[in-house]
């Protein structure tokens, strides 16, 4: 009958404002809305309940429809909990099928544009978690009609806050497409009311009829679901969220952060920077491409306080930052501070030796180290190999009171002062030490190697510091030596710095017996290259870059397969420090085999055409 009379408004303009308008009215007092929820151990996600206070913002005489999917007794204990979880739910959904048990944004759309064609809802509303930032995108295609996302706010039925400038501003937008109006909300901006989980009204629930379902027609399917085993409690919904960015500087300062959360029983968080740099997985990642949340209490250690990660966690109740930069934008969103460093300086001497001593100018870099702070743990990295390395790591272990241990990079590899093996070397033992300090002496080695390091590590080196008067503040010359300049070094950890050796004196104490720091192996599988013999490179076979041995690429796989390889001495110095090695060459007497773990004496092109039959293809 309505539309009835819409098509006789038509005709006349003034008429069919009229019958417009009357129409638009009807649809405000008669608000259905459809909340796609998610639930999880027989209830609702508190996010979806927040869903549901968002439909009540919409109009507080909506008829809400709350869809959920899955299967077994789970499914339907969640829907006996929907059933009462807000006064205004006027009937729960159940896509009772396995194929909706998995967040497959897929079938999942399919699902939703069914169920919207038969219910005509004016609105569709989830929260924005991985799964509705997934799903709403895909359903709003197939109905043809444009999402509203991560609604904070909602002023009336077609009009809505969300943020912008990543948290930065906030946008009032006007939905002025075709029905339904599809957005996603922010969970944290919308409360459930004080009505929610009444028992004094109990929806119907009603199954989803699944006709649509073609099981054959989707092109995508479920694999598995990783997850840590953990008893915390969820990111998204915690009372109290410990997060830690960049500045904790390894995964193994992180797990002092899992200890504190453990005690709070809180969540852990991790910033944007800590999830890049391997500390944590990504699913604890918190900001504008991660979780948003807004806990009771929002603690940061070490977090810089980046605009994407703020967006995450600005709506927080109570906001506590530690970091040691006093101007860390974090301070501006924190209701209170502490300007302190994390941890002890912790420093990482880059040191030369020579004729099984440590080179003077690198008992000048120690000197530095202790400058930088007298309670410093010093780690010194040598490099080379045979006695003369072992007699410098001696002497490197009793030079200095402060040294904590001497980590012995033993291959032909780093015998030479080349900057690029060295340069990854340097990346790999700061990567598990965390260091907060790298030093080395301002040699023609120290200068080839730190800037290349510092490229690795995504830092920006200070050069030739002849003063150090705070951990982060130090002097240094320029305009030729006319000049001393004073630097604060505000960047990321580790602050690598190479030293002028005749501005610091070794110490009184040094070459002290008293304490003799341990000494230990550096783990060096991150080696690891294959290649040729120089006679095949000779040879034309293959291009030098390939070249193994003493005159080519210095290698140490864990696996190490060689091919006719005779064994001449420049080639074994290129390849010895490999964890297996396996020869096959015709010539029992080759110098190969006694280099080899594992010999077979056979005609290769054999074994290569049986190894290849039994090989199956890498996928």
């Amino acid at each position: 009958m309505v539309a009835g009379a819409l098509r006789r408004c038509s005709v006349g303009g003034a008429g069919f404002r009229y019958g417009s308008h009357f129409f638009a009215q009807s649809l405000r007092r008669f608000a259905s809305t459809l909340v796609v929820a998610e639930h999880e151990g027989g209830l609702v996600k508190p996010s979806s309940l927040s869903a549901l206070a968002a439909a009540e913002a919409v109009s507080k005489e909506n008829k809400i429809s709350v869809l959920l999917g899955g299967s077994g007794r789970a499914l339907h204990k969640a829907a006996e909990h929907a059933a009462s979880s807000h006064p205004l739910v006027s009937e729960v959904l159940v896509a009772d099928s396995d194929t909706f048990a998995r967040p497959l944004a897929e079938p999942w759309a399919d699902l939703l544009r069914s169920v919207q064609q038969k219910g005509g809802y004016s609105h569709v509303i989830a929260s924005s978690t991985s799964f509705g930032k997934n799903l709403l995108p895909r359903a709003a295609a197939l109905l043809d009609v444009s999402p509203v996302t991560d609604v904070t706010s909602i002023t009336e039925e077609r009009v809505f806050v969300r943020p912008i400038y990543a948290g930065n501003a906030l946008c009032t937008v006007r939905y002025t497409g075709d029905d339904p109006c599809i957005m996603s909300i922010r969970s944290t901006s919308f409360s459930p009311t004080s009505d929610a989980m009444s028992e004094t009204k109990v929806a119907p629930i009603t199954q989803v009829d699944l006709s649509f379902l073609s099981e054959e027609s989707l092109k995508s399917s479920w694999v598995n679901l990783t997850s840590q085993d953990t008893e915390r409690p969820d990111l998204a919904n915690a009372r109290v969220v410990v997060t830690g960015g960049r500045g904790l500087k390894s995964a193994e300062n992180f797990k002092l952060l899992e200890q504190l959360a453990e005690k709070l029983g809180a969540a852990v968080g991790a910033t944007r920077a800590a999830v890049d740099a391997g500390f944590v997985p990504n699913d604890l990642q918190v900001g504008q491409t991660g979780k948003i949340v807004a806990p009771e209490l929002y603690m940061a250690f070490g977090v810089s306080g980046a605009i994407q990660h703020l967006a995450g966690m600005r709506d927080s109740k109570v906001i506590v930052a530690v970091n040691k930069d006093a101007d860390a934008p974090i301070f501006q969103a924190a209701d209170y501070g502490l300007v302190a460093d994390l941890f002890e300086a912790s420093t990482l001497v880059v040191a030369e030796h020579e004729g099984g001593l440590v080179k003077p100018s690198s008992l000048s870099a120690l000197a530095a180290a202790e400058a930088v702070s007298k309670e410093n743990k010093i780690s010194v990295l040598l490099g080379g190999s045979g006695r003369a390395l072992h007699k410098a790591a001696e002497h490197a272990a009793s030079s200095h009171p402060l040294v904590s241990e001497v980590l012995v990079a033993d291959s032909d590899t780093f015998a030479r002062p080349l900057a690029e093996p060295w340069a990854d070397l340097l990346r790999s033992v700061q990567q598990k030490g965390g260091y907060s300090h790298v030093i080395a002496s301002s040699t023609s080695f120290g200068k080839n190697l730190l800037p290349r390091a510092a490229a690795l590590l995504d830092v920006s080196p200070v050069t030739d510091v002849t003063s150090i008067t705070e951990e982060r503040v130090f002097v240094r010359p320029i305009y030729a030596g006319n000049a001393l300049c004073t630097v604060r070094y505000t960047g990321d950890d580790p602050c690598i710095m190479s030293i002028r050796s005749t501005s610091f004196s070794p110490t009184s104490d040094a070459m002290s017996e008293t304490k003799v720091a341990p000494i230990t192996q550096v783990d060096l599988s991150f080696l690891s290259e294959v290649g040729a013999t120089r006679a095949a490179v000779d040879a034309g076979f293959v291009p030098n870059d390939l070249q193994v041995g003493q005159t080519g690429k210095i290698v140490a796989p864990e696996l190490y397969m060689a091919f006719g390889v005779s064994g001449a001495i420049q080639h074994l110095a290129g390849m010895r420090d490999s964890k297996v090695i396996v020869a096959v060459n015709k010539d029992a007497d080759a110098p190969i085999f006694q280099a080899a773990d594992y010999g077979l004496v056979a005609d290769l092109f054999e074994v290569l055409e049986e190894l290849l039959k039994k090989i199956p293809d890498k996928k």
